[in-house]
């Protein structure tokens, strides 16, 4: 780096316009290039960059809750379809159906005696969308957001049974309302021959 003499020697008009025109104010120029970021490139950089960041962020939390949703949805039609399979399983091996209970609008009890002679309990609440199972007087939580659970006995030649003893085939229906959005209605339904062994 070259060093401006001009202050060093006396002072004539010759050097004086000399460092004045151009070689001192090039070295200071260049010095200050070479020093970084002013301020106001600072300022304008970092508002750039919130501007350009502010998108993406949405867009990644948008992604996120999609997500969410979706496995939220994905847990409640795998309580629809895990109900309706322990259920069928049940009934499957059961001796016999002992009875098919309503209370009012909010209470379906299913209650059957299993192949090894225990007594098989399903309640669902449609107050608390809850199904709960029962056996042996142990009482465990089967499915949640069970919105309806519907029972039709039939008998063998597939016409609704009067009596639980003509009970022969019975057909479950387990619906969900799916989170996020509630005109969303998914339901299955599972018909199971009870034969006894």
């Amino acid at each position: 780096m070259s060093v401006c003499t001009a202050k060093l020697r006396r002072p004539d008009r010759v050097t004086a316009a000399f460092c004045a025109a151009g070689r001192c104010q090039r070295q200071r120029a260049a010095a200050r290039r070479r020093g970084g970021f002013s301020l106001l490139e600072a300022v304008m950089a970092i508002t750039l960059a919130a501007l350009l960041m502010t998108p993406v962020v949405g867009i990644l939390r948008s992604g996120r809750s999609i997500y969410e949703d979706l496995q939220q949805q994905q847990t409640q039609l795998d309580g629809v379809y895990g109900t309706l399979r322990h259920v069928s399983r049940q009934l499957r091996t059961a001796q016999r159906v002992l009875s098919i209970r309503t209370r009012g609008q909010r209470l379906t009890i299913l209650e059957i005696v299993a192949s090894d002679g225990q007594v098989c309990l399903w309640r669902h609440d449609r107050r608390t969308e809850q199904i709960t199972f029962e056996k042996a007087g142990v009482s465990s939580l089967l499915a949640d957001h069970i919105a309806t659970f519907d029972l039709t006995p039939l008998d063998a030649s597939g016409q609704p049974a009067t009596t639980a003893a003509s009970v022969q085939m019975l057909r479950c229906t387990a619906a969900t309302t799916l989170s996020g959005n509630a005109h969303a209605h998914r339901s299955a339904t599972c018909s199971v021959w009870i034969r006894p062994r």
